[in-house]
Order: C-alpha cells, then structure tokens, then sequence
C-alpha cells in the first residue's frame, strides 16, 4: 500500500521539477519535521505506529548530517510486540545530484532504543519466552543500526514534502533473552526548512 501512495507523490513530483533549474540544496540548509511514522516488526507480526520528529542540516550539496527520534504510541498485536520501542539515531545522508528542487537520499544512522517487551513473545529461537514478571531489567537501552532511503521536494522556500523508508536492526537484551528489533519503517508528511550560515538566517536561499 506505502509503495503506491510513494509512487503517487514521486511521479508528479519528478514532472513539476522538470521546469526547474539548478540543484536547491546547498551548504547551510537547516531543515525539520514532525510526523506519525508506521512500522512492521520482520521477526513478529506486529505492526506499530510511532510519533516521529527529524532535524537535519546539509553540510554541502551531497551531505547532511540528520537526527531523529521517535516515540511508540501503539501496536497491532500486544502479544507479540512491545510495550515501549522508542529510538534516538543520529547520522549521515547522501544526497544524489539533481538540476532542481527534487533530493533523493540515502544513507545510515545508527542509534539506540529505549524497548519494553509485552505479553508473550517468541526469540530468536522460536521458543516461547514467557510474561516478564519478576524481571530484574523490564525496560534496557539497546543499540540498532538503521539504513534510510527517500526523498524531500521543496515546494517553496518554507515547506518541504517528504518520503522516507528506514530498515532498523538490532536486538532487545534484557534477562530473559535476546528478541528481534528488526523493523521496516515508513513515514511522509510536510516539513520546514530554512538557511542558516553564519551572518545568515532567513528563508530564502542566499545568492
């Protein structure tokens, strides 16, 4: 479903840029959003939807260092899923060259999650582990990795579109056994941006 409603927004998008010239992106470029962002878990069917925020400043043309956070708000199995996924990444995009307002990225970022099990769910072993009662380490802080792909559109000099498909990895340590953090997750929505250099901070793009 989230590749036909990408494919929807990409298409348009490529032809309002074909009467555009010159690449938008630059040094100095500071650019933030907030979302809801959708998740499926790869080793448990459970799906999860989170509060997501992103701030990320283009160091030049091609590169741009971007944080970003999430928080859990729910999943669709709370039986095999968690109670708490929550994550902070930090790292760094490339972004492909363009003659116009288009930015395809991709790139990594690692991080860690703050996660909670709930209910009754299955390690790698496939063996049930069982409720987390009495567990000395309900909630841990677990290292992921995560590789993003996507896309920004800067519609004009305040708002920007936005695509973005992150595959996470990592595992949840706690004291009944290693689970499986591995998640696809998709977001898209409307962003803001705006030029910061030093002796500059406005909207519009320096000349």
């Amino acid at each position: 479903m989230w590749r036909i409603f990408l494919a929807f927004i990409l298409l348009p998008l490529c032809s309002f840029s074909q009467n555009e010239s010159g690449q938008y992106i630059d040094y100095g470029l500071l650019r933030m959003q907030g979302n809801i962002a959708m998740g499926t878990m790869l080793a448990q069917s459970t799906a999860n939807y989170y509060i997501a925020g992103e701030l990320e400043y283009y160091t030049s043309s091609s590169i741009s260092i971007r944080g970003s956070s999430s928080f859990l708000l729910g999943s669709t199995n709370t039986l095999t899923g968690f109670r708490a996924n929550h994550s902070i990444l930090l790292g760094a995009l490339y972004h492909l060259k363009t003659k116009n307002n288009f930015d395809p990225f991709l790139g990594i970022e690692p991080g860690f999650a703050i996660s909670k099990l709930c209910g009754c769910i299955y390690s790698d072993s496939e063996e049930p582990l069982l409720e987390r009662k009495g567990s000395k380490r309900p909630t841990t802080a677990n290292p992921i990795f995560t590789t993003a792909l996507g896309f920004n559109y800067f519609a004009n000099k305040y708002f920007n579109l936005f695509a973005n498909v992150r595959l996470i990895l990592g595992k949840h340590y706690s004291d009944i056994g290693a689970v499986s953090l591995n998640e696809l997750k998709f977001s898209f929505g409307l962003g803001f941006h705006l030029w910061t250099k030093k002796g500059y901070c406005k909207f519009n793009k320096p000349l």
